[in-house]
C-alpha cells in the first residue's frame, strides 16, 4: 500500500518534472535579511527564531527504522529511496520533489512549523544541472510550489524559488552565514498568522502571505542526492 501510494504521488509529479529550474524571472529577488527601514515589535519577534518554541507536536520522524515509516523506500523512475542510520537517502535520476500531506492536518486558527534536517550533495550533479535546487519543496494553500534550499557553485547558494505558477521566480537569494553548502542545516518554515516565515539555521530570510501549507518534504536535483536526520512538525506558541 505504501508503495501504491508513493506512485500515484509520483504520477502527479510527471506533469510538473521540471520542479526547481532554470529562472524565468529574478526581478523579485530579495538579499537583504531584515530589510531596509524600521519593523514594528510583533515583526520583529516573528522573525526572531527563539521568539517562538514547540508547543504541542503534530508529526515526528527520525527515520530509525524503515519499518512503519510513511516515506517510500526502493527504487523507481525518479530515484532512489532508503534508510539507513538514521537518515532518510534520496538520490536523484531525475529533478523532482517528493511531496507529503501534513497528517493530521493542523487546525486553522493555530501557527505551526515545518523543520526538516537536510544535507545536500552535489558532486555527481552535471555542470549543466546546477541550477538545481536541493533542500525543502512546500506547496501552499493557492497551490504555488517552492523550492527553499541550495545551490552548488554560486555566491548566493541559498534560495527560495516559486516554480508553479510560471514564470519560475527566484523570491530570496543569499550567501550562508557559516557552514558550507554540503553540510547539515535546518530548514524551517513557519506560518504565523496570516504569513509564513523561512528560516536557515535559525536565521531569519523571507517572508510571504500564506496561511496554508498543502504539502512539504525534499526536492532532489538529478543525480543529486538529499538526505535527511529528522523532520518535525509542531504547533508553536510565544515566549
Amino acid at each position: 500500500m505504501q508503495h501504491n501510494k508513493h506512485s500515484i504521488i509520483l504520477i502527479l509529479l510527471a506533469v510538473i518534472l521540471a520542479g526547481c529550474g532554470e529562472t524565468d524571472n529574478e526581478d523579485h529577488i530579495t538579499n537583504v535579511f531584515i530589510g531596509g527601514g524600521s519593523i514594528d515589535t510583533v515583526e520583529a519577534k516573528r522573525r526572531n527564531y527563539n521568539s517562538f518554541v514547540p508547543a504541542e507536536s503534530i508529526y515526528r520522524e527520525e527515520f530509525n527504522s524503515s519499518t512503519g515509516s510513511i516515506w517510500f523506500t526502493g527504487s523507481d523512475q525518479w530515484g532512489t529511496y532508503s534508510i539507513s542510520g538514521g537518515v532518510y537517502r534520496i538520490t536523484g535520476k531525475q529533478n523532482f520533489y517528493y511531496p507529503m500531506e501534513i497528517s493530521p492536518s493542523p487546525t486553522a486558527n493555530r501557527d505551526f512549523q515545518i523543520e526538516m534536517y537536510i544535507q545536500s550533495d552535489f558532486k555527481n550533479v552535471l555542470s549543466s544541472n546546477q541550477n538545481q535546487v536541493q533542500g525543502m519543496f512546500l506547496e501552499t494553500g493557492n497551490s504555488d510550489r517552492y523550492c527553499f534550499g541550495m545551490l552548488s557553485n554560486n555566491d548566493n547558494p541559498v534560495i527560495i524559488r516559486r516554480f508553479s505558477p510560471t514564470p519560475t521566480t527566484d523570491l530570496y537569494k543569499g550567501k550562508l552565514s557559516s557552514g558550507k553548502i554540503d553540510d547539515w542545516h535546518l530548514f524551517t518554515v513557519r506560518k504565523i498568522g496570516n504569513q509564513l516565515y523561512f528560516f536557515l539555521n535559525k536565521r531569519y530570510l523571507y517572508r510571504m502571505d500564506g496561511s496554508i501549507i498543502r504539502s512539504y518534504g525534499p526536492n532532489i536535483a538529478n543525480r543529486g542526492v538529499v538526505s535527511i536526520d529528522w523532520i518535525r512538525i509542531d504547533y508553536i506558541r510565544e515566549q
